[in-house]
């Protein structure tokens, strides 16, 4: 399966065979009436039926019997197979007038309102292997912390303008670069009485994408015994976890899934141990 993230509606809702779910059906038994014994007469003959199985019969039954013995392959999911929050832990240094370096720098316009005004997007470096980004919009101005492991190189476009809380006003989301193996952004919502608010956890998300499609927020997250992949709505600056899927691989090496969604304000679970063949990848990736 191939990321879209680098960055991929569900056609029809997962459907769980019984047998994924360990679930059976009752045996159907057959029913038997009590009759009167019938005395035979002489010339009544009774056919002889063997109770022997032949060898085509006594082929299947065993073949049955050695398929039931094996059960389907699982994988035992845990609380705690979600995302791990991830925190920033980089912070402004004491003085950032003093000796920052530019190292990157993108400029745009952006509508608000109706009305057209710049927009800056700077990375400094102070001192050696302290970062921070600077976003200028209008008369506000945003100072973000970089981790020490930031990569100036792997900024790729800086900011992209979209709609990220389906409200009417133009959002912007920066780039902060790709550390370790993952990519992460940060996020601004516009709200008229406040102007540009930061949406609070945005920056802890793993290699988020916004869809323009789905207008949602994916996220995608592995490790190498599980791999995730979220999907987000934001009303007003708040992120709303909206579902999630899960996938392990079996001892056998075949990808097994279970899928969350949002109900009533909580996670549930419905669906576990799916095939990838219930599973509409192109869906979560887009």
């Amino acid at each position: 399966m191939k990321r879209r993230y680098q960055n991929m509606g569900l056609a029809a809702f997962l459907t769980i065979a019984l047998t994924m779910t360990g679930c059976q059906t009752a045996n159907e038994g057959t029913s038997a009436e009590t009759t009167a014994a019938m005395p035979w007469t002489e010339t009544e003959t009774v056919a002889q039926v063997s109770t022997q199985p032949t060898e085509s019969t006594q082929s299947q039954h065993d073949e049955e019997a050695s398929s039931a013995e094996i059960p389907a392959e699982t994988v035992v999911w845990m609380e705690e197979d979600v995302i791990p929050a991830r925190e920033r832990k980089a912070q402004l240094p004491s003085s950032i007038e003093n000796g920052r370096n530019l190292v990157k720098k993108f400029y745009g316009d952006i509508v608000i309102d109706g009305s057209p005004q710049s927009i800056s997007l700077n990375y400094y470096e102070v001192g050696t292997k302290c970062y921070y980004a600077e976003l200028t919009v209008g008369d506000q101005v945003f100072q973000i912390p970089l981790e020490e492991i930031f990569w100036p190189e792997t900024v790729e476009t800086g900011f992209q303008i979209c709609d990220v809380n389906q409200d009417g006003h133009s959002d912007i989301v920066i780039e902060e670069g790709i550390m370790e193996q993952f990519r992460f952004a940060d996020c601004f919502v516009y709200e008229p009485s406040k102007g540009f608010v930061e949406v609070p956890g945005f920056s802890g998300l793993y290699s988020p994408t916004w869809s323009e499609e789905s207008k949602v927020v994916i996220e995608e997250w592995s490790s190498p015994t599980l791999h995730v992949i979220n999907r987000y709505s934001l009303s007003g600056a708040e992120l709303v976890l909206q579902e999630s899927l899960s996938w392990k691989y079996t001892n056998g090496g075949v990808p097994l899934y279970r899928q969350q969604n949002l109900v009533n304000g909580e996670m549930v679970t419905v669906g576990e141990n799916i095939s990838e063949t219930d599973i509409d990848l192109e869906y979560w990736y887009s």
